[in-house]
């Protein structure tokens, strides 16, 4: 370990080796003379056969936040396109919710007008009925008029004048 006025220490602790930036002064802000000698310690550790532990390690740590980055990126990609295929369903769902509701807009105008024509075939067909009762109700004075000057016909008198009752 080095002197604790050095702006690094490091030290070994077994396979591994530890380095610590001591300038609690600054809040361990770094500078040239801070880098330089953070440099020259992991030089030495990299010369140093024992230490391998650490390059390893560092090598190993990379490989993981790469498989990391990539799995991050490929569920972002996911995600990504998830998204647009909900907004795009959302679009066309919104499409045909209009198209919808033009439909029902149209069949309740065209209802209106068919109930509109109903209510007129209705009047019409009671102005009907009633006409038909009347011209039943002629027909059937008409009928007994001519019931009762054909039997008095054949019954040997005169059929009685129109407009007259009979006796």
């Amino acid at each position: 370990m080095s002197d604790t006025t050095d702006p690094i220490l490091s030290e070994r602790r077994g396979a591994v080796g530890l380095i610590t930036i001591n300038r609690p002064k600054t809040l361990n802000a770094l500078n040239v003379d801070t880098l330089l000698a953070l440099e020259a310690a992991l030089t030495a550790f990299e010369r140093d056969d024992a230490l391998r532990a650490l390059e390893r390690l560092r090598r190993e740590s990379g490989e993981r936040l790469a498989e990391r980055e990539a799995s991050l990126a490929r569920a972002a990609d996911e995600l990504r396109t998830a998204i647009e295929e909900r907004e795009r369903r959302t679009a066309d769902l919104s499409a045909e919710a209009d198209r919808m509701a033009d439909a029902i807009t149209d069949s309740a105008v065209r209802t209106a007008g068919l109930e509109e024509q109903l209510e007129l075939r209705t009047a019409e067909l009671a102005s009907l009925r009633a006409r038909h009762e009347d011209l039943a109700a002629r027909m059937r004075t008409l009928e007994s008029r001519s019931l009762v000057r054909a039997a008095v016909w054949l019954g040997g008198g005169e059929p009685p004048a129109e407009g007259r009752p009979t006796p």
